[in-house]
């Protein structure tokens, strides 16, 4: 078909770096090049310059495009090329009339802008902008910060998302890490298939995500899992996207371990070639916790990064819980809570399918897992036992949930209004179910405080690297202190 005007042609091609430090780049697109004037044998010249190289038509020029019996090709194979564009995977070659322009693809420029500013802001000790999809109360972002401020790395948070709106409330009213926010921060309450990406910041370096497990689950259909669940299967398409707008150097998942294998993932890494992923599983039993509830935590590095490897990492020595009375009030043995469930009870005599009632007395220092849905009593979630009478049992309280998740006292605070129906957002008869659905969705806190303060210890091997002054000693964080300054405090 015969074009009357000259239509402009951005593509794409692959770099090889060769061995001997050179770069290659091969154009053989007869088409474009004949349409742009650079027909065979024409001379040409050839400017280079920080990212870019320019080709001209030039009688003087000492380069000449190739004929071959498929048609014209352009190829440039030297060292001159590979310090212009570095050492990129691909670049974009725009064909306009007698000029050819090579500049670094948008893949490889945008990871070259975030390690730039991820390595200046961590030799300069500057604060790094971190981000939170699906934050909940936001207690991951918490537990990360404090991890990393154990090892003297300071955070800002930059934004956060998450579709219910009464989650975000309290987050934002009670989660400490808002004190230090950045200059520019933004709360989305809005489902990520329908954000606008126009919302989000710009230049975040470490982003966290929550993402939901009900596909994932134990517990999940077995015919709505992974990409088949009809809410959350394709959740990972917008979740890409917004990432790619956010251009982190470092995104930290967390999830049931069945995410690491799933398909969701996968699709998720290939969507990111410019990442590298690693992942381990953690059990709350390993770091004082109550809870096992096993996670898995996937970790990606931008791949011009060092290598982040988990087992080349520290890893602390098993931490025994508290015991469970710890976190639990003092009810007298007439309170309403007290109950017989008996429905509860039915259930721990169908040992065919595996329900049991679980009861605590307070001694234990290892629970089952609180589910979200823990305000509808279930056999398998944990229940505790009348001190006096047998057939009485009753439910853990959100106070005493909120406990055991180690929540800071203001988020606690408002957790519990919630509960009491002193939260504008509920009816003043409060809602049991909306605080521990608040709770349950929660993490637990040790775990991901150590993640932060494992990952702080692969900051500081950067930092090595490039001569900062900082410390390479890891010491394991605490449990109430970002650096010097007590968030847990109401």
């Amino acid at each position: 078909m015969n074009i009357n005007r000259f239509i402009t042609r951005i593509n794409s091609y692959a770099v090889k770096m060769l061995s001997n430090g050179a770069a290659r780049v091969y154009i053989k697109n007869s088409e474009a090049l004949r349409a742009s004037n650079f027909f065979a044998d024409k001379t040409i010249k050839i400017e280079r310059k920080k990212g870019r190289i320019d080709i001209t038509l030039d009688p003087n020029g000492k380069k000449r495009i190739m004929g071959t019996a498929r048609g014209e090709l352009l190829e440039l194979k030297d060292k001159e090329t590979a310090a212009a564009i570095g050492h990129v995977t691909r670049v974009s070659v725009t064909f306009r009339k007698n000029k050819i322009s090579i500049t670094i693809h948008s893949e490889d420029e945008a990871q070259m802008r975030r390690e730039k500013a991820f390595i200046s802001k961590l030799t300069k000790g500057q604060p790094l902008r971190k981000g939170s999809f699906f934050s909940g109360l936001g207690m991951l972002s918490f537990s990360i910060k404090e991890g990393l401020a154990s090892q003297g790395f300071e955070t800002e948070i930059a934004f956060a998302n998450d579709s219910n709106e009464l989650a975000m409330a309290c987050n934002l009213e009670g989660n400490p890490i808002w004190r230090d926010a950045s200059h520019d921060a933004v709360a989305i309450t809005d489902d990520l298939n329908h954000m606008s990406l126009d919302a989000l910041p710009d230049d975040v370096d470490i982003v966290e995500v929550g993402y939901p497990c009900v596909a994932f689950s134990a517990l999940a259909n077995p015919a709505k899992r992974d990409l088949n669940h009809p809410d959350t299967g394709t959740l990972f398409i917008p979740l890409v996207n917004a990432l790619r707008k956010l251009n982190p150097a470092v995104i930290i998942f967390e999830n049931v371990p069945a995410f690491g294998e799933s398909v969701t993932l996968e699709l998720i890494s290939r969507s990111m070639p410019g990442y590298r992923f690693e992942q381990k599983v953690f059990n709350g039993h390993d770091f004082g916790e109550l809870e096992a509830r096993p996670r898995v935590c996937v970790v990606a590095v931008s791949k011009g990064l060092p290598m982040f490897n988990f087992e080349s990492l520290p890893m602390p020595s098993r931490t025994e819980a508290p015991s469970l009375s710890t976190f639990l009030n003092e009810l007298s043995d007439d309170h309403v809570a007290w109950r017989k469930m008996e429905h509860v009870k039915a259930r721990d005599n169908m040992k065919n399918i595996g329900y049991r009632n679980c009861l605590y007395s307070g001694v234990e220092n290892a629970i089952t897992t609180i589910p979200a849905s823990y305000a509808s009593p279930k056999a398998g979630s944990p229940m505790i036992q009348h001190p006096t009478q047998p057939d009485l049992q009753r439910q853990i309280m959100p106070d005493e949930h909120a406990n055991i998740r180690r929540l800071p006292a203001t988020l606690k605070k408002l957790v519990v209004d919630v509960w009491t129906g002193s939260h504008p957002m509920v009816s003043n008869k409060g809602s049991f179910t909306a605080a521990h659905r608040l709770l349950g969705n929660g993490v637990s806190r040790n775990i991901w405080s150590f993640v932060g303060a494992i990952v702080a210890t692969y900051f500081k091997d950067i930092c090595n690297r490039f001569a900062s002054p900082l410390s390479t000693q890891l010491s394991l964080p605490g449990l109430t202190k970002f650096g010097n300054k007590n968030l847990d405090a109401a």
